[in-house]
């Protein structure tokens, strides 16, 4: 009986695993040398600063990407990026870092 039990726990754990093939993350540097680093997924981002991790949803956008809950927002066109309202800032004249 316990041996069906750990499998039960195994099928159920290995379902709630999303696929990493969704997710594409990228770097920001900002003035001062300060940067956060962005993980877009569908409908949403996460974002972590040196200070704070934040979840935020997808907004329409006329232009680039747009996301913002609560005091934080995000909005990217091409390179160049605004981050609003997050921890660690200001986040000032960002744009996307490209690997070298």
């Amino acid at each position: 009986m316990a041996a069906a039990g750990a499998t039960l726990l195994v099928a159920t754990t290995c379902v709630g695993f999303a696929p990493a093939d969704r997710t594409t993350e990228s770097v920001f540097v900002c003035d001062d040398g300060i940067g956060f680093v962005v993980s877009f997924a569908p409908g949403r981002a996460k974002i972590v600063t040196r200070s704070g991790i934040y979840t935020i949803e997808a907004r329409k956008a006329s232009f680039g990407r747009r996301y913002a809950t609560g005091d934080v927002a995000f909005a990217q066109d091409g390179d160049r990026v605004v981050l609003i309202g997050a921890a660690g800032g200001p986040f000032r004249n960002c744009t996307q870092a490209h690997a070298q």
